[in-house]
């Protein structure tokens, strides 16, 4: 990111709209990675350049703790995890496709049940129906 990059923010603050400005300016520096100098009193980290010009990021820095559920089993970061993932999966148009899809074979959880005849579900409910009318007697007697 450039060093002295200007940021505007279409609402200007007059203090009765001070919601609306509030949400369009943490908009506006979250989108670009710079809310995190507002919200805290750190210097922001230096940029470094490799040799093609673009920005390196620090590896130790995009590891996560070790409670992380992502590396409990793997020991693999998070990042390393989803350099995996967009290497694997296949991508059109530069977007990642085929994650939500599953086989035909497995049907999805929010799929209706198989057809179940009206009469096998009546006969079912009576069962039941009985036992726990059983159980209610057997609690009254006692």
């Amino acid at each position: 990111m450039e060093q002295h990059q200007l940021v505007r923010i279409p609402v200007t603050l007059k203090g009765p709209n001070y919601i609306t400005w509030s949400r369009l300016t943490r908009i506006a520096l979250g989108g670009r990675g710079l809310w995190e100098h507002i919200t805290t009193s750190e210097a922001p980290r230096q940029i470094t350049q490799g040799e093609d010009g673009k920005e390196v990021v620090d590896e130790v820095s995009q590891l996560q703790t070790e409670d992380d559920a992502s590396t409990a089993s793997t020991n693999l970061s998070r990042f390393r995890i989803n350099e995996i993932v967009e290497s694997s999966v296949p991508k059109k148009k530069g977007r990642l496709v085929g994650l939500g899809r599953r086989t035909r074979s497995v049907p999805p959880s929010s799929a209706p049940p198989p057809f179940v005849d009206p009469e096998v579900l009546t006969a079912q409910l009576k069962d039941k129906d009985d036992r726990i009318s059983l159980l209610e007697t057997q609690m009254a007697a006692q």
